[in-house]
């Protein structure tokens, strides 16, 4: 995100919104040692992160529309 904030800054007041994609599974297919188990830490920890660069919008991926219970949104 900073890279991204880096290339827009220059655009000024008419910059797009930056809404990236979020990762809420377990890329289980990578093979054992290859892959991290996701979950609501893993979840959170990616919201914090952008927050953190100043985005408040995101798109949260999972293709089979099951999203980690007990994550904080906000």
């Amino acid at each position: 995100m900073l890279d991204t904030h880096k290339k827009l800054n220059p655009i000024g007041v008419h910059k797009p919104v930056v809404r990236p994609w979020i990762q809420d599974f377990t890329a289980s297919w990578l093979g054992k040692g290859n892959y991290i188990k996701y979950g609501k830490a893993e979840v959170q920890a990616q919201i914090k992160a952008l927050k953190d660069t100043g985005v408040d919008e995101y798109l949260l991926w999972n293709a089979g529309n099951k999203y980690s219970p007990g994550v904080s949104y906000k």
